[in-house]
């Protein structure tokens, strides 16, 4: 278009395309009429999107203001908060109370009977021997005298004389004056006389052997020993390389059984089902099992039928359920009980064609069985894989099962230590299910430093008399108190119950204040400065009025129906001022802080039924009012902005409409001219030759 007009005005000698744009100008008229009527729509939608947004956080302080335990929000405060702390609920009764401490509750402790790790492999290099801290090759130093080892020294040789490159024939045959031994998986040094205390140790020493031994910075004496195990697990391998002290034990695990009920297989065994499995290298299959759905039955059955299969004496293989939430879903859990010591592979597995097993039982891979050992703790299920696992792979989700208890390692003593993290008097429960982890660990059955329950007195409660909690957390013997037990103390620490009259202040001022913002937003918008003759967005919009006066009453409307007392909010210190002082215009409400205040002390069930009343509590009406209003796509509010946003949507389809046709009108004019420069363009060239002819006439 711009290329058609460029040479404009060649033969008129007029700027046609300025004219032309002057004539759109004037043809465009309507539809700037349409983009600031547009405009102003787009104006007062926003203004009723910042009005609504208001609205709705009035209403959420007003539905917070519903609830009568707001009011009577109860503080607990001690005197010796690092003895005793407390809170207390809404229904708490105000008073004073004295306790004493006289003992905290501890939890269970459970550490393994036995090191985890087997002991020193004494006749292989230090660096292979199984040392926590793998020694270094140097010299080390007992009673000043230098012990020099290398990269192929060993524990003990079995001779240990003076030509043996052993750390028992280097140091026994020296001068230092000692004997070494390991006992109990740890290093003894004992002086030859007796008497004689052992030094070990020197600045000049290039080996860490004594750390490694653990002897460095043993109590001295005529004897002294490794503080810790010589020979333990390794944590961060896989179990069957871990130098565990016993064998973890193969097994499977069988898969889960839709539609399992407590105790009872989903699909009843008919009684001609056979198991087809692998035992040790050998491939057994059993003889029919028993028919029924009784599991534990089945397992006693299946159990009997595979060792007799492999003519294993009775229990090598041993069968369970897994009894997992309280019997249904229950597994079969098959265990070889003689596994080899260091075996790394599975040595008894299920058959994986058709028919080698009954698809009732899940034994197959294909059922979701695997080969996985199980143990329990405190009656929750843990999982684990002795080829891929590592220790500390189970104990991390131990710590994250719902054991309840906490897992860690001991690297000191080589052993797992777990912690229950209740208190009281009460045992943590260990079984292994399938494989034999716990077992290694020394855990079923090794002694427990049980927890003790905590003893305290409250004065006036059972006489002063000791009251006991297995818990350091008490409840129910205050009243909806709870007491944190934090430390033990002959004096007294003194609870105090009152009524927190600045919380329930707080949730009312933040009602008041949403209010008046509300209406000051309102104000603003319907407002008309006549000095700048400016009108806000919602200036003459009647809705805007109607809200604003229907939130005025809601404050001045007393509640029917409540018994002597305060009925309003003008009776809890709520208005809009002193007589004469109100601010009507802005209809502002004010706050008598003395007397909400001390209503709130005094009686603030009072207070609270003037907002909360089911049915015409101030807080329930304003819920209700501005809930119809702000309510989802329904609300009025949001039918108002439908209707705004349709109506920009239909001046934007008119402009569209008036854009295409002024754009054909601009394109008729164009043409038009164009018409015009080249029929004037024309006559000129004929008035030329004309002019040409008649001067050559008169030549």
């Amino acid at each position: 278009m711009a290329d058609r007009l460029r040479m404009s005005g060649i033969s008129t000698g007029y700027d046609t395309a300025q004219l032309i744009e002057q004539l759109m100008a004037v043809e465009r008229r309507p539809v700037l009429l349409m983009q600031q009527r547009q405009n102003a729509i787009k104006t007062r939608s926003d203004a009723w999107r910042d009005v609504g947004m208001r609205l709705s956080t009035l209403k959420s302080r007003a539905a917070s203001l519903k609830s009568a335990s707001v009011f009577n929000v109860k503080s607990a405060a001690s005197s010796a908060d690092k003895i005793v702390s407390a809170s207390a609920n809404s229904t708490a009764t105000t008073g004073t109370y004295k306790v004493w401490v006289d003992r905290l509750a501890t939890s269970t402790g459970a550490a393994g009977a036995s090191e985890l790790g087997r002991g020193l492999d004494m006749q292989e290099k230090l660096a292979d021997a199984g040392f926590s801290i793998t020694p270094t090759a140097g010299t080390f130093t007992i009673n000043g005298v230098q012990i020099r080892i290398d990269a192929d020294t060993v524990m003990s040789d079995g001779v240990d004389d003076a030509s043996s490159n052993s750390v028992f024939g280097l140091i026994n045959n020296s001068a230092a004056g000692v004997t070494a031994s390991v006992v109990g998986n740890r290093m003894k040094l004992t002086a030859n006389d007796g008497l004689s205390p052992v030094i070990v140790g020197s600045g000049g020493d290039t080996s860490n052997f004594l750390t490694a031994a653990r002897l460095l910075g043993a109590a001295s004496g005529t004897t002294i020993t490794s503080q810790g195990s010589l020979g333990v697990a390794k944590t961060t391998v896989a179990l069957t390389g871990a130098r565990l002290g016993a064998t973890i034990q193969s097994s499977v695990l069988g898969g889960v059984a839709e539609g399992e009920t407590a105790g009872r297989l989903a699909t009843a065994l008919e009684g001609i089902e056979t198991v087809t499995f692998t035992y040790q290298g050998a491939q057994y299959t059993t003889e029919a099992l028993v028919a029924g759905d009784d599991m534990a039955a089945v397992a006693a059955d299946l159990e009997a039928k595979m060792n007799a299969a492999a003519g294993l004496t009775d229990g090598t293989i041993r069968v369970r359920l897994s009894g997992l939430e309280e019997g249904a879903n229950d597994r079969f859990v098959i265990t070889d009980t003689a596994t080899p010591k260091g075996s790394a592979e599975n040595t008894i597995t299920i058959g994986a064609g058709e028919g080698d097993s009954p698809a009732a039982l899940k034994l197959g891979a294909s059922d979701g069985a695997t080969n996985k050992g199980m143990f329990k703790i405190n009656g929750v299920a843990i999982e684990y894989d002795r080829t891929r696992d590592a220790v500390k792979d189970i104990i991390n989700r131990i710590n994250m099962s719902r054991a309840d208890v906490s897992a860690s390692y001991d690297s000191l003593n080589d052993k797992i230590v777990l912690t229950a993290k209740y208190t009281g008097e009460v045992a943590i429960s260990t079984e292994d299910v399938g494989g034999s982890f716990l077992a290694a660990a020394g855990l079923p059955g090794a002694a427990q430093q049980y927890g003790v329950n905590a003893l305290f007195r409250v004065e006036g409660l059972d006489g002063g008399g000791q009251l006991s909690s297995a818990s350091n957390t008490v409840t129910g013997i205050i009243g909806n108190v709870t007491l944190t037990l934090k430390d033990v103390s002959e004096d007294p620490a003194t609870i105090t119950i009152s009524q927190n009259v600045d919380s329930a202040y707080s949730e009312i001022k933040a009602f008041v204040d949403q209010y008046n913002s509300v209406m000051d937003l309102i104000a603003t918008q319907t407002a008309y400065d006549k000095d700048k003759k400016i009108a806000g967005s919602l200036q003459g919009d009647g809705a805007a009025r109607t809200i604003q006066q229907a939130l005025r009453r809601l404050t001045m409307t007393a509640v029917d129906g409540l018994p002597q007392g305060p009925d309003s909010l003008l009776a809890i210190g709520i208005s809009t001022g002193a007589a004469g002082q109100g601010d009507w215009k802005s209809a502002h409400l004010k706050i008598d802080d003395t007397k909400l205040r001390q209503l709130l002390a005094e009686d603030p069930d009072a207070v609270a039924k003037v907002f909360s009343d089911k049915d015409s509590g101030i807080a329930v009406k304003f819920e209700s009012y501005l809930g119809e209003l702000t309510r989802g796509v329904t609300g009025t509010l949001a039918q108002s902005q439908k209707i705004m946003t349709d109506q920009i949507k239909s001046v934007d389809r008119r402009i569209a409409d008036v854009e295409r046709r002024l754009d054909k009108r601009r394109e008729r004019l164009i043409q038009q001219f164009t018409q015009m420069e080249k029929a004037l363009s024309s006559m000129q060239q004929q008035q030329a030759w004309m002019n040409a002819q008649f001067s050559s006439m008169q030549m």
